[in-house]
């Protein structure tokens, strides 16, 4: 074997990878403007390019799509400084408002809106809330997001090679539910990035809201109890009933929001441990409950 032969290229790290960003929150503005943000800090391990190679400003990337011919199926799009977006505000104003360091903005392959940044600002008093429920972040970020896709192929590429998610379950849905051919399959993928069983799921069907629901977790059974004696008591629609997910074994239940997605208010969620962790098929969406249209 000849010794000088050229070593393999490194793995080009992800966009999204933890070595790059560490996942601290992910924080939702969904409805109209059709967009979500995740949110970010530095993390030590991080590997930094020079500072001299780095231009500290934010960027947009007004359209993200794959370029078959690239290695690595990387993220190409076209990329202006400080550009003022069609939802009418400057990138950088978004900078100081979220109290960040660098935030970039960019549209995955079926329009939906993302914003990515670093260097996330830490309050020093705890968040008392109203009811006095404490919620589940951390390390584990603010809940999870189901986004609409319509090329669930696609979209696991995408968000797994590009962002650089990682597969934590599936389940198959007939073709036929979403306008495919009688007798097809169709996969809604559930997808992790730090010890919560999913922050980002997505489902292969179109939806005007760009959002089907959002999670949000609370660290006792009881505070659940009460939002939904709230939920009830101002005549909130509720979704789905009480119930336990299958594959995260959340105990939830959805209610309608005013932009026209569910939001999932919940306790006991699993988390996971990816050196150990194996994806899994769901062959149901839940063990009792969560029936959908259902008082």
């Amino acid at each position: 074997m000849s010794s000088d032969a050229p070593a393999p290229a490194a793995p080009r790290p992800s966009l999204f990878s933890r070595r790059n960003v560490g996942i601290a929150a992910l924080v939702l503005a969904a409805g109209a403007a059709g967009a979500w943000f995740l949110v970010g800090r530095p993390s030590p391990e991080a590997d930094k390019p020079p500072v001299a190679s780095l231009e500290n400003r934010p960027v947009l990337v007004q359209k993200a799509h794959f370029a078959p011919s690239a290695p690595a199926r990387i993220l190409v799009g076209t990329v202006r400084a400080r550009v003022e977006t069609d939802q009418g505000f400057r990138i950088s104003g978004k900078v100081a408002e979220r109290r960040v360091q660098e935030l970039i903005r960019f549209r995955d392959p079926w329009d939906n809106v993302f914003e990515l940044y670093h260097g996330i600002t830490y309050e020093a008093r705890p968040v008392v809330t109203p009811y006095a429920a404490r919620f589940v972040t951390g390390d584990q970020g603010l809940g999870h997001i189901v986004v609409p896709v319509l090329d669930d192929v696609e979209a696991l590429r995408f968000y797994t090679e590009v962002l650089g998610f990682r597969l934590r379950d599936s389940m198959s849905m007939p073709g036929e539910f979403v306008g495919k051919e009688p007798g097809s399959k169709v996969w809604l993928r559930f997808l992790g990035i730090n010890p919560r069983h999913h922050s980002l799921a997505f489902l292969p069907m179109p939806n005007p809201s760009k959002c089907v629901h959002v999670m949000l977790e609370v660290d006792e059974l009881d505070h659940v109890g009460r939002a939904l004696e709230r939920v009830r008591k101002h005549g909130a629609p509720l979704s789905a009933t009480l119930g336990r997910h299958m594959n995260d074994e959340m105990i939830s239940f959805y209610v309608k929001s005013p932009g026209g997605f569910d939001v999932e208010f919940g306790t006991e969620g699993m988390t996971v441990d990816d050196d150990r962790w194996v994806a899994r098929e769901s062959t149901a969406v839940s063990y009792w409950g969560h029936v959908f249209g259902g008082q």
